[in-house]
């Protein structure tokens, strides 16, 4: 019989694998856990907000491999990631463990006090823009998740049991 293909390995000093949230994910990655905790996301109930504080100080301190660790356990769920320039070299990881599970990587919202332009590109970024304000990059998020649970229906976690049978009427 077959086998199941064993698990990625595990990143040192990584917490025991989480279970997946059966909602898409938000990631956001912040030195002011207020960034993620006060945001709309955090009470946003159609998606999963999991928040790193790169405060190496804080006692709510998450560092960086516990982030790539969270994204090797949901990496098909992961629509959309808001960082601080700080993080920007975390991108072309996050991408490649989300393409290597079989999904799209995410949209990556830079949030830049200055509001300078990110070539988010050249990070390896797909899908990548920048903002001042963490209202915005929320809204941003929030906007990445719903279009692709319409462009994911019948995905798991993203919408709907799928798409009308055949010959059925669309409704628009």
């Amino acid at each position: 019989p077959p086998t199941a293909a064993a698990p990625p390995a595990r990143l040192p000093g990584a917490a025991p694998r989480a279970e997946a949230p059966a909602k898409p994910v938000v990631i956001w990655i912040d030195f002011r856990r207020e960034a993620f905790t006060t945001s709309s996301l955090a009470s946003a109930e159609d998606l999963h907000l999991e928040g790193f504080h790169d405060d190496e100080e804080a006692a709510t301190y998450r560092p960086a491999p516990a982030c790539l660790q969270y994204v090797q356990d949901v990496p098909t769920r992961v629509a959309a990631v808001v960082l601080n320039k700080r993080h920007l070299d975390m991108i072309p990881e996050i991408s490649q463990h989300c393409k290597a599970a079989g999904g799209k990587p995410p949209k990556f919202i830079a949030v830049s006090r200055g509001h300078t332009s990110i070539d988010m590109k050249a990070y390896g970024a797909e899908d990548g823009v920048t903002t001042a304000q963490w209202d915005e990059a929320a809204r941003i998020a929030l906007e990445e998740v719903r279009r692709r649970r319409g462009a994911h229906a019948g995905t798991s976690g993203y919408g709907p049991a799928g798409p009308p049978p055949r010959g059925a009427p669309q409704v628009s």
